[in-house]
């Protein structure tokens, strides 16, 4: 069994999001073509068409003792510690290419980001990450990235994601 997250489906596209590796979505999305095959528009065309494209995008949480300053610099974080003093800074990253032809507006489904992991504390090492890229490809993008960042350690016990659990509670 498949633990489907979420079902969406408007006019243009059927937005399938599980709780499992990407390569299942194949086999969630022949399913609910299968289901639908039977049933037709009001103007006898099928409830789904032809896909014109898919586009992957893929969310993980993980362990990995990264800096406090691995996603700002010293500057970044006396500035905002001067203006938020004695309070811990949130820090996040938000990456997305810009489509050059209008206007420098952000490309849909294309954003990067790494953040804490929503309900933890910063000293549980709990990341978030969202990226428009299978299960695999993520994976392999976030050990990429939290390799680099572990690499401007002063110490060298970085851990990498999913090598070491977070510390106890």
């Amino acid at each position: 069994m498949i633990p489907i997250r979420g079902l969406y489906v408007d006019a243009l596209r059927l937005v399938v999001d599980v709780a499992a590796p990407s390569e299942v979505i194949d086999d969630v999305y022949a399913a609910i073509e299968g289901a639908l095959s039977e049933f037709q528009a009001p103007d006898g065309a099928p409830l789904l068409g032809t896909p014109v494209g898919f586009a992957d995008q893929s969310e993980l949480s993980f362990a990995a003792d990264l800096p406090a300053t691995a996603l700002h610099s010293s500057w970044l974080a006396e500035l905002y510690e001067a203006q938020l003093p004695g309070r811990p800074l949130r820090v996040g990253l938000q990456v997305r290419p810009l489509d050059a032809d209008t206007s420098a507006a952000p490309i849909p489904g294309t954003t990067y980001t790494l953040d804490l992991r929503t309900g933890s504390r910063p000293d549980q090492h709990l990341w978030f990450s969202s990226a428009p890229l299978d299960s695999a490809g993520h994976v392999a993008y976030v050990e990429q990235l939290v390799g680099r960042l572990s690499a401007n350690r002063s110490t060298p016990e970085a851990r990498t994601p999913w090598t070491t659990p977070p510390p106890e509670a």
